[in-house]
């Protein structure tokens, strides 16, 4: 059993048998140490979380809001494709009085999710998470630029998981009281504290919760804590959540290598462009400057993109991208699931075709042509598939013999952190 005091853990309830359970913050499938059940986590939108204050102030406790918002972020400028990892929280209440930022507590200290018995006032966000995110790109991008002036042709964020958390603050004598630390937040009126009081809300959010069984043939389903796909070794057919329910998803696996093998899944993308000429893969491989003599074939083959199918440093997230996307995996894929260890999927293809602009802009030559494309640039995602490529077990590194491409275990191990 893990420590419920460790970072990045939430407490919950079994929905079986009502034992308790930890759950680590991007975790999504879990199995009960008592009644054996395994479940997969749905939430409508985004999940809400509470730092935990002293039980003894939680009755009295006003918990207010913050959104947060962690993951890639990519941008253009003049003329390169910059990347960082942001984790950053900003206050989704229009009261000035309080903070603007939770600082670090969210990566320190453990959250627990709201349900409608927890205890408090919670008050309700008057920011919504657009504005949130636009305010935070704002902020970020004036105190990390180097040239303030600079024109950003575009920006992305790729695999942001976006939450509300509910910050405790006490009320004593016309002073609101951080309720962990048990110290001065700021002097309000009874009339700003009555303010802050009317948008008050009852916590009614409850998790939604669905047995990890496979809805063709009742086997149970396979997967990590992080998967969003998860695998059914009876009928070979995978499975994601969508409003509550197991959607049925389409996916190939190219023929492995010789053992030891991990397959990982990456996300192939067909698109259409507009503002663009680009019709073909032949059109992609001479954006990329790539010669297309003696490939005709290139020239009716759709353009597609592939990202990975699984969160990992920026830098490697650009790298896999157009590695995987010059050389267009053409082997024959099978709906067979192999005895290899699947890599679990924790990327969404909603946030990898976000990073298509992105991805483009990464092998576009020149940059000076295309990068002022961007702006008025759409490509959409017209058709996807979930593909596993076999990468060979060697030591510390994972090898796609083909693509010469190879893959560190560690960077794998702290993708998932992210």
């Amino acid at each position: 059993m893990k420590n419920y005091n460790s970072a990045w853990q939430v407490a919950h309830q079994c929905p079986q048998c009502g034992a308790p359970v930890v759950l680590e913050e991007s975790d999504r499938l879990f199995s009960c140490l008592y009644c054996k059940v395994r479940n997969y986590l749905a939430s409508r939108d985004y999940c809400r979380y509470y730092l935990s204050p002293p039980a003894s102030l939680l009755k009295d406790t006003i918990f207010v809001p913050y959104w947060r918002f962690k993951g890639m972020v990519f941008s253009c400028e003049p003329y390169e494709v910059k990347e960082k990892i942001l984790d950053a929280t900003l206050l989704a209440s229009r009261q000035s009085r309080l903070p603007l930022s939770l600082g670090l507590r969210p990566q320190v200290l453990p959250l627990r999710f709201v349900s409608p018995d927890t205890e408090g006032t919670f008050i309700a966000a008057q920011l919504s998470s657009e504005t949130a995110l636009a305010s935070i790109e704002v902020q970020h991008t004036s105190v990390e630029s180097t040239s303030p002036g600079e024109n950003i042709f575009h920006k992305a964020f790729i695999g942001e998981a976006i939450s509300l958390i509910y910050a405790p603050l006490t009320v004593r004598e016309g002073v609101l009281n951080d309720a962990i630390l048990n110290r001065p937040v700021a002097s309000v009126s009874q009339e700003e504290i009555e303010g802050l009081l009317s948008s008050s809300q009852h916590p009614d959010w409850q998790m939604s919760f669905v047995p990890a069984l496979c809805p063709n043939c009742g086997w149970d389903l396979q997967g990590e804590r992080d998967s969003l796909v998860l695998l059914c070794s009876n009928c070979d057919s995978a499975w994601e959540a969508s409003q509550g329910t197991l959607k049925r998803l389409e996916f190939g696996v190219t023929s492995t290598v010789e053992a030891p093998v991990t397959c990982l899944p990456f996300w192939r993308m067909i698109v259409a462009c507009e503002g663009l000429t680009m019709k073909s893969h032949a059109d992609l491989a001479r954006l990329m400057n790539v010669p297309v003599m003696g490939k005709p074939e290139w020239e009716s083959q759709s353009i597609s993109f592939w990202s990975p199918a699984f969160k990992i440093n920026p830098v490697l997230f650009l790298r896999l991208s157009q590695q995987v996307t010059v050389f267009q995996p053409k082997e024959e894929m099978k709906q067979a699931l192999p005895e290899s260890p699947l890599y679990p999927v924790n990327l969404p293809v909603s946030e990898a075709a976000e990073s298509l602009k992105i991805i483009l802009a990464h092998i576009a030559v020149p940059k000076k042509k295309y990068f002022p494309l961007l702006p008025e640039m759409s490509i959409r995602l017209k058709e996807s598939l979930l593909v596993y490529l076999p990468f060979r077990e060697r030591g510390s590194e994972l090898i796609h013999v083909q693509m010469n491409l190879s893959i560190n275990r560690n960077t794998l191990t702290f993708g998932r952190s992210l």
